[in-house]
């Protein structure tokens, strides 16, 4: 249902975007035959897993829907692009996204992708919806960029609030992983329970790389 919602959400603000273009060239608005959405995930790289799982939902969620009539009849055309794991690749798998002209683009969950994809959006005036988590994505000033998920910042207040206050528990521990993203997050989570003068009974490191998890 969520996808599903995601999905209709989405098309919903392409049709009022094109509505708004249409009118401001005194032309009759309308959506195309098909709707067309691009979506840039990793598919390569360390990344993968994460990519993967987001293509399969979406794919997932245009099979329902076109199965069901698709949205007032018309069909959605999903165009994705790997943007492996680097910057420059999501840079170019966006480039080629916005291409074929789509309606709306899904993006990443991964910031510094997100970070290097916003410029050609923002020029191409194309909708971008991301699940991006770090704050300064939505703090770029962009017209065209929409956040579906709640910030670094908001979730580092949201599960200390949880853990002390609903769960009653004030001794945890933190395990994260060994990068810009996983550091910053058990530093601000860190923070917030520094609030509730909850001190953390330990906290551990390991790379995004390591298999074997049990020391």
């Amino acid at each position: 249902m969520y996808r599903k919602t995601f999905f209709i959400t989405g098309t919903a603000i392409a049709c009022l975007f094109a509505s708004l273009i249409g009118e401001a060239k005194a032309e009759p608005a309308a959506c195309p035959a098909e709707i067309p959405f691009g979506l840039t995930t990793a598919l390569t790289g360390n990344l993968a897993l994460l990519g993967t799982q987001a293509r399969n939902g979406a794919e997932f969620a245009v099979d329902e829907i076109n199965a069901a009539g698709g949205i007032s009849g018309k069909k959605i055309a999903l165009k994705t692009e790997d943007t492996g794991a680097s910057s420059t690749d999501a840079l170019n798998a966006m480039n080629r996204v916005i291409e074929s002209k789509p309606l709306i683009v899904l993006g990443s969950m991964i910031s510094p992708h997100v970070f290097a994809q916003t410029e050609s959006v923002n020029k191409s005036e194309t909708p971008f919806l991301v699940g991006a988590t770090n704050a300064k994505v939505t703090a770029q000033g962009s017209k065209w960029l929409f956040r579906t998920h709640a910030h670094d910042g908001q979730l580092a207040e949201l599960i200390p609030e949880y853990l002390v206050k609903t769960l009653g528990k004030t001794k945890p521990g933190i395990m994260a992983v060994a990068d810009d993203y996983g550091l910053g997050a058990s530093k601000g989570i860190q923070a917030a329970h520094a609030k509730r003068s909850v001190v953390p009974v330990g906290g551990t490191a390991y790379a995004r790389s390591d298999k074997d998890m049990s020391s």
